[in-house]
């Protein structure tokens, strides 16, 4: 039971984490929006076809989209990863991943 608890908490600061990360950087855009007067987002796009990235993440990895849907939602999958900051992005999943590791789980029966 104990492992699971180290578990859970290891797991729900990464997730708290990709929230504060996502955070700073919505605050960051919003402070370059306010000095400049135009609000300039990074999209997950960009992000994955960065060739600083792409050093990192292996082919098999960026292309998995296309090779799960296939070519026919390729312009689809395309068209959505250009148009999804990766603020809100690292935000919707670190509190996805920290909500689901705050659930309690009922204790279970010594029986079982």
């Amino acid at each position: 039971m104990l492992l699971r608890d180290r578990a859970r908490l290891i797991v729900g600061s990464f997730g708290l984490g990709l929230v504060l990360w996502g955070l700073m950087l919505f605050l960051g855009q919003m402070y370059g929006a306010i000095e400049t007067g135009r609000l300039e987002s990074v999209s997950l796009g960009s992000v994955v076809n960065r060739t600083t990235s792409r050093a990192f993440l292996p082919d098999a990895v960026a292309d998995a989209p296309r090779r799960i849907l296939g070519n026919e939602f390729a312009e689809s999958v395309d068209w959505l990863l250009d148009h999804i900051p990766v603020a809100l992005f690292l935000g919707v999943v670190g509190g996805i991943v920290t909500w689901r590791t705050l659930l309690r789980e009922p204790p279970s029966s010594p029986g079982l």
